[in-house]
């Protein structure tokens, strides 16, 4: 009798992702048995979610799925099932898992060290908000009671103040309200799929934050890229990979449009805007690869994806 998938409907984050892929690293690597070893790991897993789903994982696997389904079954990166699949295809699985869970760590690093870096600005915007709403709710109107008792003309600038003040004062009872929906429209667009991709483009717009987010989902589509082509994937074939598992959707939007323009024999790297978001080290990675067919040059792209995923970092 075949288990139910609960792992479909536990929710994982990313960092239990990166435990679990440890664990399947070190279970191929002592060449044991998934199922049976990922049960004997779940035993020394504190958190109860956590324990629960890898049981569930031991459980699939047990009942014959491989893991490239149980993990898909269990909602995991698209980048990891593209991993299993390669690995499976190789026989590097260890390898392979092991350079996926050192690289996400490093770039999950990264993450954290761009929020402590965010988090004083947004202290400072939070408290310059307050005092804004301070400045017009009591100083500016006990200031306009003075003008207006002296009878003279005030410049614009100051009338403007004095309505932004008064609108404050008065219209405050659609706050609520307003906020509400704004706050539920937004969640709703951000669900669907056109909506994360409208936040992601203007979040990757903003000054400096914009570039280093860019930065990093580069980075890890050049190195993921670099993982396939490494383990004998083909190089289209793991471009598409690639792109299909990439969270950014501008590249997985490029990578699509590549695929189809090689796919119609018209590939022609500059007529894709949207493939100008990679450097142009990839670029000619891109060119040469695409229609080369040298045993040599899969080596020779796997050092350039690999050198560009380190300067990104």
């Amino acid at each position: 009798r075949k288990a139910p998938a609960s792992g479909a409907t536990t929710r994982l984050s990313s960092r239990d992702f990166e435990l679990i892929t440890d664990h399947l690293s070190d279970l191929t690597r002592a060449r044991l048995p998934l199922s049976s070893g990922l049960e004997a790991v779940s035993y020394e897993i504190e958190n109860t979610r956590l324990r629960t789903a890898v049981q569930d994982l031991a459980t699939q696997l047990e009942s014959g799925d491989d893991l490239e389904t149980v993990l898909a079954n269990s909602r995991a990166p698209r980048e990891l099932c593209a991993l299993v699949h390669a690995g499976s295809r190789s026989g590097k699985m260890s390898e392979i898992l092991a350079d996926y869970v050192a690289h996400t760590r490093q770039l999950s690093e990264m993450k954290s060290q761009l929020l402590m870096a965010l988090c004083y600005p947004l202290i400072l915007m939070f408290f310059a908000s307050l005092m804004f709403l301070a400045i017009m709710l009591w100083i500016i109107p006990s200031f306009e009671s003075i003008f207006v008792d002296f009878g003279i003309e005030l410049p614009w600038v100051t009338d403007f103040m004095f309505e932004v003040s008064v609108f404050i004062r008065t219209q405050w009872w659609w706050y609520l309200p307003g906020t509400l929906l704004l706050l539920l429209g937004s969640v709703a667009l951000f669900r669907t799929e056109r909506g994360q991709a409208l936040g992601q483009r203007i979040l990757f717009r903003l000054p400096l934050l914009g570039g280093l987010l860019s930065g990093i989902s580069v980075s890890r589509f050049s190195h993921l890229l670099a993982l396939l082509v490494d383990n004998d994937v083909p190089f289209l074939e793991a471009l598409k990979l690639t792109g299909e598992s990439s969270n950014n959707y501008q590249i997985r939007k490029a990578c699509r449009k590549f695929s189809e323009s090689v796919s119609s024999g018209e590939m022609q790297i500059e007529a894709l805007p949207s493939l100008k978001l990679f450097p142009a080290t990839f670029l000619q990675t891109l060119a040469t690869q695409s229609g080369n067919s040298n045993q040599n040059s899969p080596r020779y792209s796997v050092e350039i994806l690999n050198a560009l995923a380190d300067m990104l970092n």
